[in-house]
């Protein structure tokens, strides 16, 4: 039983997981809604903003933290509104976008010359998150769970039918801005844990997975939400036994999650 602990005595691990613990199923949990609502570019497009916000804040002198959750729900508030506009493609919205975040980062990068200072934003580190860090994750969680309790078979209805949400009295618009905002501010947080090549990941992965193996949306849900924590916490181990990087080891571990469950729908529908 030691052996299964040890990993554990350090207390940068033990804030390490609890961070993920908070933060991998309430992503997932989300995400169950981005796929099922085909927003899974949308959630892309906030990871990607975190170049510019990352690099305004190191323009500006000001904590990157502060202006990457700023800038992703700017991001995440304009593509909602060019959205519900519906003079473009949502796909086309979000690729503008993400194209233009990218672009503005760079930019700046460029303009700042401190490149050394964005390895952590690409990369993530979390195992240097701190207990407040690590509180503030359990925050977003709980606030997560919170609305989809309170909202999420309205966000449901609206994703299977945004006509019949609106014939039902469903604020359609204001949800679906709420729980960009919320999403935003998840991958931001990401970014912090995993880093912004692989905050997407945490949100789409499980998510995906369930969707193939769960037989309803109920059972799909709480499959991604299980997936990400088993996710979290077996990557977390693997990392630190294997000296993996932390988030990569998530990441591929929710990717064996998804093949598992690929395999799992397809004998499902032969059976």
């Amino acid at each position: 039983m030691d052996a299964l602990t040890a990993w554990l005595e350090p207390a940068f691990m033990r804030r390490a997981l609890v961070a993920l613990v908070a933060l991998a199923p309430a992503c997932a949990a989300m995400g169950a809604h981005v796929v099922q609502a085909r927003l899974s570019y949308f959630s892309d497009a906030i990871a990607h903003s975190a170049f510019t916000g990352v690099a305004l804040g190191l323009a500006l002198g000001i904590s990157p933290m502060a202006t990457l959750i700023g800038f992703a729900l700017a991001v995440a508030a304009a593509i909602v509104w060019f959205k519900a506009k519906g003079k473009m493609p949502p796909d086309a919205v979000v690729g503008v976008f993400l194209s233009a975040s990218v672009a503005l980062g760079l930019a700046l990068v460029s303009i700042t010359r401190q490149t050394a200072n964005f390895t952590q934003y690409l990369f993530g580190d979390v195992l240097a998150v701190t207990r407040q860090e690590a509180g503030v994750a359990a925050a977003l969680c709980a606030g997560a769970f919170l609305f989809l309790g309170l909202f999420g078979n309205r966000l449901a209805l609206a994703g299977l039918s945004e006509t019949l949400a609106r014939a039902e009295r469903i604020p359609v618009r204001r949800l679906e801005l709420v729980f960009a905002l919320l999403l935003a501010v998840l991958v931001a947080a990401s970014v912090r844990f995993v880093g912004a090549l692989l905050a997407t990941a945490l949100v789409l992965a499980p998510a995906a997975a369930a969707r193939m193996a769960a037989v309803s949306m109920r059972g799909a849900f709480w499959l991604a939400v299980g997936l990400g924590l088993a996710s979290s916490v077996i990557g977390l181990y693997v990392s630190f036994q294997f000296e993996i990087a932390a988030g990569a080891a998530i990441v591929l571990t929710a990717i064996v999650g998804f093949f598992v469950c690929a395999v799992v729908g397809r004998v499902r529908k032969g059976a």
